[in-house]
């Protein structure tokens, strides 16, 4: 014979007894008891490194030193919870594995997805982050206008002549972050935003 207590998060007094069939009564017991249905609820940490917002949501561009880790906490609904268990994640759909310590990826996308269970076996709904690792420098060109005379590798100009500086971030393992700016220093000088 089962007993269900109601489906509402809370803490329950349960009180028990039997009575047998020539009508001998058990001393009453009880016995308090937390109903946790509401799952726990995981995020991405994201620890060092640069990152920069990715054109969809739950998306970012990320540099090759930044690590990704994991939090959850069991809400305490109704009084209390009884705690995260554990945090599983997977990479580009590859198997899940339980969460340990901040990992690091490797130039490319990654659809990270993951998930935290409490110790009552609440799981959350999977959650997902598609994070763009570019470790891939830009390279940028540099073009003189006319009036422009080289020799020897040495190109003389006038100061008429303009000078024009293009950057581009090629895309490499599907993974381009562009290019934020272009700096120049002359002479040794300090480097400046052109």
């Amino acid at each position: 014979l089962n007993f269900n207590l109601p489906g509402a998060d809370g803490n329950y007094l349960v009180k028990y007894r039997s009575r047998d069939n020539v009508e001998n009564l058990e001393v009453e017991r009880s016995s308090q008891v937390f109903v946790d249905a509401a799952p726990p609820f995981s995020a991405l940490n994201v620890i060092g490194g640069k990152q920069y917002p990715g054109a969809e949501p739950d998306s970012f561009y990320a540099s090759l030193d930044s690590k990704f880790g994991f939090v959850a906490a069991d809400s305490a609904v109704g009084g209390g919870a009884s705690g995260v268990k554990t945090i599983e994640s997977a990479d580009n759909g590859g198997q899940y594995g339980a969460y340990s310590q901040p990992i690091s990826l490797g130039e490319g996308k990654h659809a990270i997805t993951y998930m935290a269970t409490d110790r009552v076996e609440n799981t959350e709904v999977i959650r997902s982050t598609q994070i763009y690792i570019d470790s891939t420098a830009p390279i940028t060109s540099f073009n003189i206008s006319e009036p422009l005379y080289i020799k020897d590798g040495v190109r003389y100009i006038t100061p008429e002549s303009a000078l024009t500086f293009t950057a581009t971030d090629p895309l490499t393992k599907e993974v381009s972050a562009g290019a934020e700016r272009i700096e120049t220093a002359v002479d040794g000088g300090q480097w400046t935003k052109y």
